[in-house]
């Protein structure tokens, strides 16, 4: 995304994580400081995460981002953040996209002995993947060149540094930062925080900001964890890890590569199958969370009204198969681009593609996953966290397009509640109810 130009507030939340490596000082989202510490040679870490910059001209925001660290050498670790990035403007209509693709190496200098710290760097590079023009990305690649330090003692850690971005976009500055943590550990679940960073004017007409940050995160010891995976019998998979690995490689190589495609090569085909295939592969939680993801997509641009997307939606539990055929109903709906049967087809084979090379990536996985404490820790955070995303989806679009008076909740709830009328019933009797008062008003 573009820098923001004054920040007044930010809001970080971190998604379950599935960490593969020892636990050490959790730097990174919610802190905006980081630590000289790389990922363990040949370990990983992986994250989802969302974050929102508010101004006095509108907000930006990044859901969801992904993070993936990986230890390629020793003391020297790989760094790649991709976010699907939202632009809402006060002036001007709101945009969504694939935002700047954050790229960067940590190497660490020092390591951290009785008496001294450990040093390191992590030079990094915003790539200019997202539209500048909507608000989506900076126009241009710019680099942060950071020096971090870290001192630990038993369950406290204190860590921080400076450093200096050049970043020479349209309206931009260069500018330097520096911040400063302390944290601690609360037994084996919690590590709470508080840190003060500070950055220059960002931007021609920003101002330089400092910020106050407290925050906890939980670790995946927040979620009881058996002590052995539960018996099962081993699933049958006939072709080999290395054949997953080239099926996600292309998952991933799509979901970066098509927002690319339709910015070098514009078209309405290469359009609708770049946001249906990226809806299809950011969904959490079944079907219904997929809703606002494609709302963001085909609204906006004025391939679909509000109102038709809206009653599509409503009637798509009605017919057999997943949710997501409700992207055939899109396709074939367009007001632009291929409609009909054609568009039907694209937007629905966009949709599921990422599903099916997901399960053929995983499937060699599976089982070591299926036998890992961690894996079944880690579980239990995305179910607890698919629970908000669903009541996320309820709220908007459908909360705030349908419920118009508390009276339309409250026939309904009495009616699912304490009549006990079958939820088809309600439906037939609120469209009719709403029907004949239309006529009657």
């Amino acid at each position: 995304m573009k820098p923001s130009r004054g920040i007044r507030a930010i809001v970080c939340s971190v998604m379950p994580v599935l960490v593969l490596s020892a636990r050490q000082a959790v730097a990174g989202p919610p802190f905006m400081t980081d630590d000289p510490v790389p990922v363990d040679y040949r370990h990983s870490e992986f994250y989802i995460f969302s974050t929102q910059d508010k101004a006095r001209d509108g907000k930006n925001s990044a859901f969801p981002a992904f993070e993936f660290n990986y230890g390629v050498f020793p003391d020297t670790q790989l760094h790649l953040v991709v976010p699907f990035a939202r632009s809402a403007p006060n002036d001007t209509s709101a945009a969504s996209g694939i935002g700047d693709v954050e790229i960067g190496v940590k190497y660490r200098l020092v390591r951290e002995t009785g008496s001294s710290p450990q040093i390191g760097i992590f030079p990094m590079a915003e790539l200019a993947t997202g539209d500048s023009s909507k608000g989506l990305g900076n126009g241009r690649t710019w680099w942060r060149l950071p020096v971090w330090m870290q001192k630990g003692w038993g369950e406290w850690t204190t860590y921080g540094g400076a450093g200096y971005v050049v970043n020479r976009a349209a309206g931009q500055k260069n500018y330097s930062f520096a911040g400063w943590l302390l944290q601690k550990d609360i037994g084996e679940k919690w590590t709470l925080g508080g840190e003060v960073f500070a950055h220059g004017r960002d931007a021609v007409d920003g101002q330089a900001t400092t910020l106050l940050n407290a925050a906890g995160v939980a670790g995946l010891l927040l979620f009881p964890r058996p002590q052995t995976a539960p018996e099962h019998d081993p699933m049958p998979v006939t072709f080999s890890r290395r054949t997953g690995s080239l099926w996600l490689s292309l998952f991933f190589a799509l979901l970066v590569g098509l927002p690319l495609w339709a910015r070098l090569f514009p078209g309405p085909i290469v359009a609708m199958v770049d946001a249906f295939y990226r809806a299809g592969s950011l969904v959490f939680g079944g079907g219904h969370v997929v809703l606002p993801l494609l709302q963001a997509e085909v609204v906006p641009p004025g391939w679909i009204g509000n109102e038709a997307f809206l009653a599509g939606y409503g009637a798509a539990p009605a017919v057999p198969g997943p949710l997501f055929t409700f992207a055939a109903f899109l396709g074939a709906s367009m007001n632009t681009g291929p409609s009909g049967w054609m568009g039907g087809l694209i937007c629905l084979v966009a949709i599921f593609a990422p599903s099916f090379l997901l399960v053929a990536g995983a499937l060699p996985f599976c089982e070591s996953l299926r036998r890992s404490v961690h894996a079944q820790a880690a579980l239990g955070g995305v179910n607890a966290a698919v629970v908000g995303l669903l009541l996320a989806a309820l709220y908007q679009p459908v909360w705030t397009s349908a419920i118009q008076q508390p009276q339309d909740f409250g026939l309904a709830l009495v009616a699912l509640m304490f009549w006990k009328l079958p939820p088809w019933l309600v439906v037939m009797g609120g469209g009719a109810a709403g029907w004949l008062l239309s006529i009657v008003l």
